[in-house]
């Protein structure tokens, strides 16, 4: 159990998931714990995955949200996830479930003498992802060629991803959905097991944090596009700069560091 003390942040609210996931043995055995997957080209972030055998997903809405992206952030995660969960305040639980297909879980929380407490008000359903140009675009281009080694194609690694995919694509379902899960679970078990280490001497919403700062040292793919922070004032005249949303970052995450960028730059790796 996570107390809390004060207004719930998300990350107060993943910490306290986090435990409701482990207290009902859905990360047990060989499950991995992923904090904020990146899907659909990198313009979708999903709060929390969990791949074990299948891949679930989990998007956090708090009262300091909206939901106007709901609907578009549900669809494209269908696409990608076998199973989606919605968890929510119960401010908007009611909204959620009119906005969100009846196949989409809804969890509602609420904080009850000092710990959130969270109630299923909608089952959902897992469906499994059939359509493999999701499963593949979950993968890297070594990944694609990794896949085709182990099915003993010959000539693979000068494949670029294009060629790669397309060989892919040919193979059973089954045969790329396994993979793909395996693949998943070895990208993000490194960052999963510094969580469980930060976890079991301190507090969750530390290994929470833990998690986040493991995940975003990683490597930017060079077949991704990718997003550039920057904070020098110059790129602000820049025409495709973007200016971030500074205040809604802070009702997500708390206070930000002074030095903290205030514009990206849209970028090709």
């Amino acid at each position: 159990m996570v107390k809390m003390t004060s207004e719930l942040r998300e990350i107060d609210i993943k910490a306290a998931l986090a435990e409701f996931l482990i207290s009902r043995s859905m990360l047990c055995d060989d499950a991995v714990l992923i904090n904020e997957m990146v899907v659909g080209d990198y313009q979708r972030r999903v709060d929390f995955a969990v791949a074990n055998g299948c891949l679930h997903a989990y998007e956090i809405k708090s009262d300091a949200d909206n939901l106007s992206r709901i609907e578009g952030q549900v669809g494209t995660y269908l696409e990608y996830f076998d199973k989606v969960t919605v968890v929510t305040g119960r401010k908007y639980a009611l909204q959620v479930l009119s906005k969100t297909p009846p196949e989409v879980e809804v969890l509602a929380f609420e904080l009850k003498n000092g710990a959130v407490d969270f109630k299923r008000i909608r089952r959902g359903k897992r469906s499994d992802v059939t359509h493999k140009s999701s499963l593949i675009e979950l993968l890297t281009r070594a990944q694609l060629v990794r896949f085709l080694a182990m099915k003993g194609e010959p000539g693979v690694s000068k494949l670029n991803r294009r060629a790669a995919e397309e060989r892919v694509y040919q193979y059973p379902i089954s045969q790329l959905r396994e993979f793909v899960l395996g693949a998943v679970k070895n990208k993000y078990r490194a960052s999963y097991e510094s969580f469980l280490a930060c976890r079991k001497v301190g507090e969750t919403r530390d290994a929470v944090a833990e998690m986040t700062r493991f995940a975003r040292t990683e490597p930017v793919k060079k077949d991704r596009v990718a997003t550039t922070l920057v904070s020098c004032s110059d790129f602000e005249k820049r025409p495709n700069s973007i200016r971030l949303d500074l205040e809604g970052i802070r009702a997500r995450y708390g206070d930000l560091p002074p030095n903290y960028p205030q514009f990206v730059i849209p970028r090709r790796c």
